[in-house]
């Protein structure tokens, strides 16, 4: 019903104004044939009059509005309600579209979060140490293969240094021998170049995978993620403007590094072990300043790295834990100090550059000795005999004396 009035009000209110616009039409019209100069005022004069006397002249009853009722105090504020950001697919914002494995750490990162409908930063902490525990026989071979490496490195080097003597001395058939030796060697005990590359690789790449797919992820930004707030920061994306986070994670890296190497988990011989243990001060330092501007999802994620590392590290000290993933037991090969490895190192680099110098000298004086016999053999050849019995001796006559003939004898002088 009350739409109904408010329909037929409206169209009343029409109908009057239309009939004003048409006689003010009807006025313009009679007047521009009479006065053309005052029609365009006048008929703007007219047309907002007549639509003016129009409106005041109807009386239309509007139907009363009921009041409302008023809002409770139950009821939450508008202001007050929290609104969910939805991020469009990665796909969308150019992540996670190859096949390269920072982009298929993007779609993991996605996945977890879009199915766990965690935070970001929650996301990243157990993404983080999901992606470790899948990794852990990856990380577990690095350490076996470090310590195989360890365990042969001695007869390894020896090996290499007669190779290596040999060519100085260009004895083709020891230096021969020597690298069957070395390839047969490095296969038996599986510590050659290509072990080595597939055992020390995969890690750090997977890890620099990782904060090239945050790197994307932030500076795309995912909107969600440029949302996410923890604790003293306000974005993921932004950096942490008092740097603690890459001082925790230089912090715990450098607590790492020194538990491994007094522990002896990681192979050091001694010697260098009790010089290392001063590197432990420089992860504290060093990873603030250098990367301390990256966004602050990069620092948690290495913070969260570093953590892993040193849980997994304390794990495999246990004799138990190294018993079950049979690993090799570490050779302790005999010390020698900080001094006289130095010393050792230069006396033999000291040899090399004296032996280098003396291959230098011989190639020298082959050189000039080749020279001297060239010049010898430039010249005329010497007499050759034909033994037999048609022997005779063979002179070289100069080119101006073969034509050479005696002057004609006068007679008559």
């Amino acid at each position: 019903m009350l739409q109904l009035r408010m329909i037929k009000a409206s169209c009343l209110l029409s109908r009057h104004v239309c009939q004003n616009v048409y006689i003010a039409n009807y006025r313009q019209s009679i007047l521009r044939a009479s006065k053309p100069w005052k029609s365009a005022s006048l008929h703007r004069l007219f047309s907002v009059t007549s639509c003016f006397n129009a409106a005041q002249n109807v009386n239309v009853e509007l139907p009363s509005i009921p009041t409302t009722t008023p809002i409770n105090a139950d009821v939450t504020p508008f202001s007050d309600v929290v609104t969910k950001i939805v991020d469009p697919p990665f796909t969308e914002l150019g992540l996670a579209t190859g096949w390269a494995p920072s982009h298929w750490i993007q779609s993991f990162l996605e996945t977890v979060h879009l199915t766990t409908d965690m935070s970001w930063s929650t996301t990243l902490i157990v993404g983080t140490f999901a992606l470790r525990l899948i990794l852990l026989p990856v990380f577990v071979k690095t350490r076996k293969g470090m310590i195989n490496y360890r365990n042969h490195s001695p007869k390894l080097m020896s090996i290499r240094e007669k190779f290596s003597s040999a060519i100085r001395r260009n004895d083709l058939e020891t230096s021969r021998r020597a690298r069957s030796k070395l390839k047969s060697y490095s296969n038996e005990h599986k510590i050659g170049g290509r072990h080595l590359l597939m055992n020390n690789l995969p890690m750090p790449m997977i890890f620099l995978s990782c904060m090239i797919a945050l790197r994307g992820m932030c500076g795309a930004p995912v909107p969600s993620l440029e949302a996410a707030e923890f604790f003293w920061i306000s974005s993921l994306t932004d950096p942490d403007p008092y740097r603690i986070l890459p001082a925790l994670a230089g912090t715990v890296f450098s607590i790492s590094i020194f538990t491994s190497l007094k522990l002896g988990s990681v192979p050091v011989s001694p010697a260098i072990n009790r010089n290392l243990k001063y590197i432990c001060l420089l992860p504290p330092i060093l990873v603030p300043l250098l990367f301390g501007h990256w966004s602050s999802a990069i620092g948690l994620y290495v913070l969260t790295n570093s953590l892993a590392t040193f849980g997994v590290t304390l794990l495999l000290l246990s004799e138990t834990v190294k018993q079950k993933l049979n690993f090799p037991e570490m050779v302790q090969h005999e010390s020698t100090g900080f001094k006289s490895v130095l010393k050792t190192t230069l006396d033999k680099s000291r040899r090399q550059t004296e032996l280098k110098l003396e291959d230098r000298e011989i190639k020298k004086l082959a050189k000039a000795l080749t020279k001297e016999r060239k010049k010898e053999l430039k010249g005329s050849p010497p007499a050759l005999y034909e033994i037999g019995t048609q022997a005779k001796l063979k002179i070289d006559i100069p080119d101006f004396k073969k034509d050479w003939r005696p002057p004609r004898v006068n007679i008559y002088d």
